[in-house]
């Protein structure tokens, strides 16, 4: 088996130095290896999915365009994960960068303890200029009439203050992980920003999905967002002490995160976190 050096250095040591063992064993080599360090498996994400995962009433089998009469009643959140329209390990500056898309997701509980994502859209191309995707984020939290919007604070603050300007301040929320935050969240009043411990926060998504809190349509319409939730591993960081998720340089996790903030701006709303 002949290779270039950089094919080899593109398709193997590249891969071996940033990608989880687990993920390089098992998908570059071919091997088995314990993948212990996935907080979550596609498994757990189809009991999730339609038809395994049902509610009464409800078409749960594909991701919505408009609110559906099904939906009354059905207070609906918005999470925006900002990023920078990179594809899959990207060169910037000489250097590789993550791969980074904006991803919007609307969902509300349909039940108690039940999240619904009923609209998911990930911006490419010419989508990711500002001046395109702010307009469209709106429009779609305009057309589903979403209560509150959330979103994240460390690639968005130009952005955030445009939709605070277009919905207001109540009606907004910007989150900013912290790794060593002695509490769940913390209001930062000057930031106007929650400040979320982050391990805390997936933690808890991760275990919601385990426990079948979540409502998805079936995986080969949501295998695209699902994705990012299968990128995501989690391993001990020495230098800090604690585990520590992460996801390998050129698979995106933007989809989960904005799940995330989805379900956390209504739980802070709704006074369950």
């Amino acid at each position: 088996w002949k290779q270039d050096v950089n094919s080899w250095h593109e398709e193997i040591v590249f891969k071996y130095e940033k990608w989880p063992a687990s993920s390089f064993h098992n998908e570059v080599l071919g091997l088995a290896y314990d993948t212990a360090s996935s907080p979550v498996t596609r498994m757990d994400i189809e009991r999730c999915s339609w038809p395994r995962k049902k509610f009464p009433g409800v078409e749960s089998n594909r991701l919505y365009s408009r609110r559906d009469p099904k939906m009354s009643g059905m207070q609906l959140f918005a999470g925006i994960d900002w990023g920078e329209g990179r594809e899959e390990g990207g060169m910037s500056h000489g250097k590789r960068r993550f791969a980074s898309f904006t991803v919007l997701t609307i969902g509300g509980y349909i039940a108690p303890g039940l999240f619904w994502p009923i609209f998911m859209k990930r911006y490419r191309g010419r989508e990711i200029d500002p001046e395109v995707v702010l307009p469209d984020v709106l429009n779609w939290c305009g057309v589903f009439d979403v209560h509150c919007i959330g979103a994240d604070h460390g690639h968005g603050w130009g952005m955030n203050s445009r939709i605070i300007d277009a919905v207001g301040r109540d009606r907004f929320m910007m989150f900013q992980y912290n790794a060593t935050l002695g509490q769940r969240k913390r209001w930062d009043k000057e930031g106007f920003k929650w400040i979320v411990n982050r391990n805390n926060a997936m933690s808890e998504f991760f275990q919601a999905i385990k426990n079948e809190q979540f409502l998805f349509p079936p995986w080969e319409i949501f295998e695209e967002f699902g994705k990012d939730i299968l990128a995501e591993y989690v391993e001990f960081n020495d230098r800090q002490r604690t585990m520590l998720y992460d996801h390998p340089i050129d698979q995106p996790d933007d989809a989960l995160h904005s799940m995330l903030y989805a379900r956390l701006t209504a739980d802070i709303l709704l006074g369950r976190y």
